[in-house]
């Protein structure tokens, strides 16, 4: 287990699109969400598209963004993600290549270390009640992000989870976060309740920015 030392104030979710879907009707190509983004330090943007077929790129203003590796549903939910710390105002992200119904959200952090999120597979449950899905934190002071896509019911967050947004069209999407960060490392267990008939979800880790090495008189 990797230890920073580190107190997690830093650690902020930074909201800066409403977090609701844009969603588009048999859109084929240019799927955009026009979103702003302010100037953090180790900026981090998760994009959570879901649909009938994936597109085959995307883009933040111009910087490609790198699909993550998840496959929600076989293929009908993916993840995205890029490193931006500039601020950039009314700015679009574009889906290239998919098809169907689509939606996009997504969620911007600071203080992230520059890497792709901690992932630990897919899960799926069939019928409503409570869905769960578990990952163990790799360092103390990570958040855990959990994506969803649903069969059209409704979704709340469980214990120690802040919903972010939820979408109660077929596949529509969801997004939770640990309300604080996890710390020590440990096994977290992310859960929802709800009335939909089927359950699709990804779920990952961000791990923090190391502080700075100290410098000054008086260390050795």
């Amino acid at each position: 287990m990797k230890t920073f030392g580190w107190n997690g104030t830093n650690l902020t979710l930074f909201n800066m699109a409403n977090p609701s879907y844009v969603s588009g009707s048999n859109v084929t190509n240019g799927t955009t969400k026009t979103i702003s983004t302010a100037a953090v330090s180790n900026g981090l943007l998760l994009v959570e598209w879901s649909g009938q077929t994936p597109p085959t790129s995307m883009d933040y203003d111009g910087i490609a963004m790198t699909d993550l590796g998840v496959s929600i549903h076989s293929g009908e939910g993916k993840v995205w993600y890029c490193f931006t710390s500039s601020e950039k105002t009314s700015k679009v992200i574009t889906a290239t290549g998919g098809n169907g119904n689509c939606f996009l959200g997504s969620l911007y952090f600071q203080d992230c270390k520059q890497q792709a999120p901690t992932h630990t597979g897919v899960k799926a449950q069939a019928g409503a009640g409570t869905f769960t899905q578990d990952i163990t934190t790799d360092v103390d002071n990570s958040l855990v992000v959990w994506f969803m896509l649903t069969d059209g019911g409704t979704c709340t967050a469980g214990a120690g989870m802040t919903r972010r947004w939820a979408d109660t069209t077929v596949r529509g999407g969801a997004a939770f976060t640990s309300t604080s960060v996890v710390s020590p490392a440990a096994l977290f267990t992310a859960a929802t309740a709800g009335s939909d008939s089927g359950f699709y979800s990804a779920i990952m880790s961000l791990e923090p920015v190391p502080p700075a090495a100290p410098t000054g008189s008086g260390l050795f």
